[in-house]
């Protein structure tokens, strides 16, 4: 598609190194990345994964963690996540115990909350695997009539298999909660990050490397029918290995698709096509203060 010709253009052409930093756990980590590491092949291989996910949703729709979605969500299932330590050791907890459940995890600090539940930062005990567990509050959701809000975002995130969005590990519920148990990014998100750079803004080189990475995850999402409505800074959270990773996923949609890649060359042929992206890039790159002098000026 037209996004993703032009983020692998983005991707193949820079090949500087950027070095930004980022906050985990109060500890300043400095990541390196390249603008050549983000290769074409992450294009072909969305379509084969994208098909193979939804070949596994078409085979089952179980949801508890005993169901026969267990193995899909288990680390070693997953070709992008095939040597993930933390998924191994999931699977290694659930052989040993069958199911997983709240007291196999140590709860360290909240990491952040949002419109359905808060997510904090677990340890699965006696590992030292560290995840992002997603606690929702089941009589607060039902309250709110945001049950099928929380199960949505659940079945999505069975879903994924790709570098740049989320593996859910495994999920499962209490009498009061329901929580999903996913990858944790040490990095932050990049609305945080942005604000630490001098400036409050990213360079250039940066905000298009970002912007390239997020568009293939979305491409990725529309080949398996799902649309993701809540793209912002906020929301694109950093890897320990300076990558991003797109997250919040309640307010998505999903529909039937059948998906295929096209080629075009009419990049400026229908310039709201291009609205989202350019915004996005728009926010990662101005500081605030640029912000509010646009404002004055409008």
């Amino acid at each position: 598609s037209m996004g993703v010709v032009t983020a692998m253009s983005i991707a193949s052409n820079r090949s500087n190194t950027y070095k930004s930093e980022a906050i985990a756990s109060g500890t300043m980590l400095t990541v390196e990345r390249n603008f050549g590491s983000v290769k074409s092949s992450v294009r072909g291989d969305s379509l084969e994964s994208a098909k193979t996910s939804m070949s596994r949703a078409s085979d089952s729709s179980g949801v508890s963690d005993d169901s026969s979605w267990s193995h899909i969500t288990g680390g070693t299932s997953k070709p992008h996540k095939g040597n993930d330590p933390r998924g191994k050791a999931i699977h290694a907890v659930r052989i040993r115990d069958g199911v997983l459940g709240m007291s196999h995890f140590r709860l360290l600090k909240r990491l952040g909350c949002g419109d359905i539940g808060s997510v904090y930062l677990s340890e699965l005990s006696g590992t030292r695997c560290y995840f992002a567990m997603k606690v929702m509050d089941k009589a607060s959701l039902a309250s709110r009539k945001k049950l099928n809000r929380a199960q949505t975002e659940r079945e999505i995130l069975q879903l994924l298999d790709h570098p740049f969005l989320p593996t859910l590990y495994t999920h499962f519920e209490t009498d009061r909660f329901s929580c999903l148990v996913m990858e944790f990014c040490p990095g932050g998100d990049l609305h945080t990050l942005r604000q630490k750079q001098p400036g409050k803004y990213f360079s250039e080189y940066a905000a298009r490397f970002y912007a390239a990475e997020v568009l293939l995850a979305i491409e990725y999402l529309h080949m398996l029918g799902v649309v993701y409505r809540d793209l912002k800074p906020e929301n694109v959270l950093v890897r320990d290995d300076g990558h991003i990773m797109l997250s919040d996923f309640d307010l998505s949609l999903r529909c039937a698709v059948s998906p295929t890649l096209i080629r075009t060359s009419a990049f400026d042929s229908d310039p709201r096509r291009l609205y989202s992206a350019s915004l996005f890039h728009t926010q990662i790159v101005r500081s605030e203060e640029q912000e509010k002098d646009q404002k004055d000026k409008v």
